[in-house]
């Protein structure tokens, strides 16, 4: 699944999974180097709440984002991570993420948290509701945009300065710990929200969930009668959103 990430008009291309999951992050400066703290928005998703449901889930420990200093899995992510291929026989791991990194830069991003900063990102899904919406302006008020709208392509171009990797551990912490390893992994819109939640301080989504005659389709499909969701658990990863508008972690535009 593709990804689109933009930030105050301009675009770049990188890559945050090693199973299939891309996406393209633009930043403007740089990014300094991780700092704890609450931001500086009226609220903060990072802030402890009186919920416990979100407190048990919300688990700042596990990283995003792999580098060289944390590639090397535990048994149990290497045995997760290999049961989400499509490729079952066994394959050298170490020697694909070393190739990987002698192509693309090993640098931690987006993980600069700080009283002084005030991160808005809108994570844009791909539901038919997105259709008549008129949500693009208020959209474009968001210092991030992390979209799944657009169909995979054969072939991505990326600026390998830019390029990030999901963490396999981060997916299984997504799947096990929000989602009960309900169906098969993640959808790449909910691991969008979950990674919104620990690189951003404030998270708006914008087309998930079924249109406003309860159908669940693509904006892309022709017809808007589907109620299947593939390998995902659609409306589990819906009621998790809702659940996370309750608990003010999230704002969610529902479209039509």
């Amino acid at each position: 699944m593709q990804v689109l990430m933009h930030y105050r008009g301009s675009y770049l291309t990188a890559v945050i999974c090693v199973i299939l999951f891309c996406m393209l992050l633009v930043f403007q400066t740089p990014v300094d180097e991780v700092s704890e703290g609450m931001c500086a928005c009226k609220d903060c998703v990072r802030q402890q709440t009186h919920s416990v449901w979100f407190n048990e889930l919300y688990d700042l420990s596990v990283q995003p984002l792999l580098t060289q200093k944390n590639y090397v899995l535990s048994e149990d992510i290497f045995k997760y991570w290999k049961g989400l291929q499509k490729n079952k026989r066994e394959g050298n791991y170490t020697a694909v993420v070393e190739k990987l990194f002698s192509l693309f830069p090993d640098k931690t991003q987006y993980s600069d948290a700080s009283p002084k900063r005030c991160r808005t990102c809108a994570v844009i899904g791909n539901s038919g509701n997105l259709k008549g919406s008129h949500y693009g302006h208020l959209i474009d008020l968001h210092d991030f945009v992390i979209s799944t709208y657009k169909r995979v392509r054969t072939s991505i171009k990326a600026n390998r300065h830019k390029v990030m990797i999901l963490h396999p551990a981060f997916i299984k912490y997504v799947h096990k710990t929000w989602l009960l390893k309900r169906a098969k992994y993640p959808s790449t819109g909910f691991l969008a929200i979950i990674f919104a939640l620990h690189v951003c301080d404030q998270v708006s989504t914008f087309g998930f969930g079924a249109d406003q005659y309860g159908n669940w389709y693509h904006y892309f499909e022709k017809t808007s009668h589907k109620i299947r969701t593939g390998a995902h658990s659609g409306s589990f990863e819906f009621d998790t959103m809702m659940q996370l508008y309750l608990e003010n972690k999230i704002q969610v535009y529902r479209g039509r």
